[in-house]
Protein backbone atom coordinates (compact mmCIF):
# COMPACT_ATOMS: atom_id res chain seq x y z
CA UNK A 1 0.00 0.00 0.00
CA UNK A 2 1.00 3.65 -0.30
CA UNK A 3 1.46 3.87 3.45
CA UNK A 4 4.40 1.48 3.16
CA UNK A 5 6.27 3.52 0.53
CA UNK A 6 8.74 6.32 1.29
CA UNK A 7 10.21 8.32 -1.59
CA UNK A 8 13.22 10.48 -0.73
CA UNK A 9 14.76 12.89 -3.29
CA UNK A 10 18.14 13.17 -1.61
CA UNK A 11 19.12 16.24 -3.62
CA UNK A 12 16.09 18.26 -2.49
CA UNK A 13 17.44 21.17 -0.40
CA UNK A 14 14.14 21.47 1.47
CA UNK A 15 14.75 18.11 3.16
CA UNK A 16 18.18 19.21 4.44
CA UNK A 17 19.63 15.69 4.20
CA UNK A 18 23.29 16.46 4.76
CA UNK A 19 24.38 13.36 6.68
CA UNK A 20 23.53 9.70 7.17
CA UNK A 21 22.03 10.62 10.55
CA UNK A 22 19.58 12.94 8.78
CA UNK A 23 18.57 10.19 6.38
CA UNK A 24 18.29 7.58 9.13
CA UNK A 25 16.09 9.85 11.21
CA UNK A 26 13.71 10.26 8.28
CA UNK A 27 13.55 6.51 7.56
CA UNK A 28 13.29 5.54 11.23
CA UNK A 29 10.44 7.99 11.77
CA UNK A 30 8.60 6.48 8.80
CA UNK A 31 9.13 2.93 10.13
CA UNK A 32 7.53 3.84 13.43
CA UNK A 33 4.26 4.65 11.70
CA UNK A 34 3.39 0.96 11.92
CA UNK A 35 3.82 -0.73 8.52
CA UNK A 36 5.29 -4.21 8.85
CA UNK A 37 7.34 -3.91 5.71
CA UNK A 38 8.37 -0.65 4.05
CA UNK A 39 9.85 0.23 0.69
CA UNK A 40 12.28 3.13 0.61
CA UNK A 41 13.11 4.83 -2.69
CA UNK A 42 16.24 7.00 -2.54
CA UNK A 43 16.75 9.18 -5.60
CA UNK A 44 20.19 10.77 -6.22
CA UNK A 45 21.45 8.98 -3.12
CA UNK A 46 25.07 9.82 -3.99
CA UNK A 47 24.40 13.30 -2.61
CA UNK A 48 24.70 11.88 0.92
CA UNK A 49 28.22 10.95 1.97
CA UNK A 50 28.59 7.42 3.34
CA UNK A 51 25.28 6.16 1.98
CA UNK A 52 26.86 2.88 0.79
CA UNK A 53 27.87 1.69 4.24
CA UNK A 54 24.58 2.86 5.71
CA UNK A 55 22.55 0.85 3.19
CA UNK A 56 24.73 -2.22 3.72
CA UNK A 57 24.18 -2.02 7.48
CA UNK A 58 20.43 -1.47 7.07
CA UNK A 59 20.11 -4.31 4.57
CA UNK A 60 21.93 -6.73 6.85
CA UNK A 61 20.03 -5.78 10.01
CA UNK A 62 16.50 -4.91 8.83
CA UNK A 63 14.74 -7.54 6.74
CA UNK A 64 11.55 -5.49 6.92
CA UNK A 65 12.97 -2.72 4.70
CA UNK A 66 13.55 -2.91 0.96
CA UNK A 67 15.57 -0.17 -0.74
CA UNK A 68 15.43 1.07 -4.32
CA UNK A 69 18.21 3.55 -5.06
CA UNK A 70 19.00 5.66 -8.10
CA UNK A 71 21.84 7.84 -9.28
CA UNK A 72 22.72 9.69 -12.43
CA UNK A 73 26.25 8.59 -13.35
CA UNK A 74 27.66 5.31 -14.63
CA UNK A 75 30.58 5.13 -12.19
CA UNK A 76 28.17 5.71 -9.30
CA UNK A 77 26.99 2.14 -9.83
CA UNK A 78 30.18 0.60 -11.09
CA UNK A 79 32.34 1.94 -8.25
CA UNK A 80 30.18 2.79 -5.25
CA UNK A 81 27.48 0.15 -5.35
CA UNK A 82 29.50 -2.82 -6.55
CA UNK A 83 32.24 -2.36 -3.95
CA UNK A 84 30.07 -2.56 -0.81
CA UNK A 85 26.77 -4.05 -1.93
CA UNK A 86 28.02 -7.13 -3.77
CA UNK A 87 25.39 -9.84 -3.58
CA UNK A 88 22.86 -7.42 -2.15
CA UNK A 89 21.65 -5.55 -5.22
CA UNK A 90 20.21 -5.82 -8.71
CA UNK A 91 21.33 -3.22 -11.23
CA UNK A 92 19.11 -1.80 -13.95
CA UNK A 93 20.09 1.05 -16.23
CA UNK A 94 17.30 3.38 -17.33
CA UNK A 95 18.06 5.52 -20.35
CA UNK A 96 16.04 7.97 -22.39
CA UNK A 97 13.23 6.72 -24.61
CA UNK A 98 13.97 4.33 -27.43
CA UNK A 99 12.44 5.30 -30.77
CA UNK A 100 9.60 2.78 -30.41
CA UNK A 101 8.85 4.23 -26.96
CA UNK A 102 9.00 7.74 -28.39
CA UNK A 103 6.37 6.84 -31.00
CA UNK A 104 4.19 5.20 -28.35
CA UNK A 105 4.30 8.38 -26.27
CA UNK A 106 3.92 10.67 -29.29
CA UNK A 107 2.15 8.80 -32.12
CA UNK A 108 2.46 11.80 -34.47
CA UNK A 109 6.19 12.08 -33.82
CA UNK A 110 8.68 11.53 -36.61
CA UNK A 111 12.18 10.09 -36.77
CA UNK A 112 13.47 13.56 -37.59
CA UNK A 113 11.95 14.95 -34.39
CA UNK A 114 13.39 12.08 -32.36
CA UNK A 115 16.87 12.68 -33.77
CA UNK A 116 16.60 16.43 -33.23
CA UNK A 117 15.14 16.51 -29.73
CA UNK A 118 16.07 13.14 -28.26
CA UNK A 119 14.12 10.88 -25.95
CA UNK A 120 13.65 12.74 -22.66
CA UNK A 121 9.96 12.09 -21.87
CA UNK A 122 9.13 15.61 -20.70
CA UNK A 123 10.72 17.12 -23.81
CA UNK A 124 8.82 14.66 -26.00
CA UNK A 125 5.54 15.79 -24.42
CA UNK A 126 6.38 19.50 -24.80
CA UNK A 127 4.25 21.14 -27.46
CA UNK A 128 6.54 23.88 -28.75
CA UNK A 129 10.13 23.91 -29.96
CA UNK A 130 10.90 26.71 -27.49
CA UNK A 131 9.68 24.61 -24.57
CA UNK A 132 11.66 21.58 -25.75
CA UNK A 133 14.82 23.69 -26.12
CA UNK A 134 14.37 25.19 -22.64
CA UNK A 135 13.98 21.74 -21.08
CA UNK A 136 17.06 20.36 -22.81
CA UNK A 137 19.10 23.41 -21.82
CA UNK A 138 18.02 22.87 -18.22
CA UNK A 139 19.01 19.20 -18.36
CA UNK A 140 22.39 20.05 -19.84
CA UNK A 141 23.15 22.70 -17.23
CA UNK A 142 22.17 20.34 -14.41
CA UNK A 143 24.26 17.46 -15.74
CA UNK A 144 27.34 19.62 -16.25
CA UNK A 145 27.06 21.38 -12.91
CA UNK A 146 25.95 18.53 -10.64
CA UNK A 147 27.16 15.31 -12.25
CA UNK A 148 30.43 16.54 -13.74
CA UNK A 149 31.72 19.70 -12.06
CA UNK A 150 30.42 19.22 -8.50
CA UNK A 151 30.77 15.46 -8.27
CA UNK A 152 34.38 15.56 -9.47
CA UNK A 153 35.31 18.79 -7.65
CA UNK A 154 36.37 20.58 -10.84
CA UNK A 155 37.36 24.24 -10.47
CA UNK A 156 37.21 25.51 -14.03
CA UNK A 157 33.47 25.18 -14.59
CA UNK A 158 33.36 27.63 -17.51
CA UNK A 159 35.99 25.78 -19.53
CA UNK A 160 34.32 22.42 -18.89
CA UNK A 161 30.91 23.73 -19.91
CA UNK A 162 32.24 25.47 -23.02
CA UNK A 163 34.17 22.39 -24.16
CA UNK A 164 31.21 20.04 -23.74
CA UNK A 165 28.82 22.41 -25.49
CA UNK A 166 31.28 22.62 -28.37
CA UNK A 167 31.33 18.82 -28.64
CA UNK A 168 27.53 18.68 -28.69
CA UNK A 169 27.59 20.78 -31.85
CA UNK A 170 29.73 18.19 -33.62
CA UNK A 171 28.02 14.95 -32.62
CA UNK A 172 29.18 12.15 -34.90
CA UNK A 173 32.36 13.96 -35.90
CA UNK A 174 35.94 13.15 -35.01
CA UNK A 175 37.36 14.67 -31.84
CA UNK A 176 40.80 16.27 -32.00
CA UNK A 177 42.07 16.59 -28.44
CA UNK A 178 45.01 18.78 -29.42
CA UNK A 179 42.73 21.26 -31.18
CA UNK A 180 40.31 21.29 -28.27
CA UNK A 181 43.08 21.89 -25.75
CA UNK A 182 44.32 24.91 -27.70
CA UNK A 183 40.82 26.24 -28.28
CA UNK A 184 39.90 26.21 -24.59
CA UNK A 185 43.33 26.82 -23.08
CA UNK A 186 43.61 23.50 -21.27
CA UNK A 187 45.95 20.53 -21.47
CA UNK A 188 45.27 17.56 -23.72
CA UNK A 189 45.05 15.40 -20.60
CA UNK A 190 42.37 17.69 -19.13
CA UNK A 191 40.36 17.67 -22.35
CA UNK A 192 40.48 13.87 -22.40
CA UNK A 193 39.38 13.71 -18.76
CA UNK A 194 36.45 16.08 -19.25
CA UNK A 195 35.19 14.00 -22.17
CA UNK A 196 35.52 10.84 -20.08
CA UNK A 197 33.53 12.45 -17.26
CA UNK A 198 30.84 13.51 -19.74
CA UNK A 199 30.54 9.93 -20.97
CA UNK A 200 30.26 8.76 -17.37
CA UNK A 201 27.37 11.19 -16.86
CA UNK A 202 25.64 9.80 -19.98
CA UNK A 203 26.05 13.13 -21.73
Amino acid sequence: SRDAILFVPCDNPLLKLRTIDDLHGLIDGFRKRGSRRIYVFLDEVQEISGWERYLKAMYDSHTDIKFVISGSTASFFARDVASLLTGRHFYHRIGTLLYKEFVRLNPQGTLREYLEWGGFPEAVRAKSAAHKAALLESYLSTIVERDIVKRNALRNRREVSALLRSLLLTVGGKVNLTRLSKQFGISVKSAERYISLAEDAFL
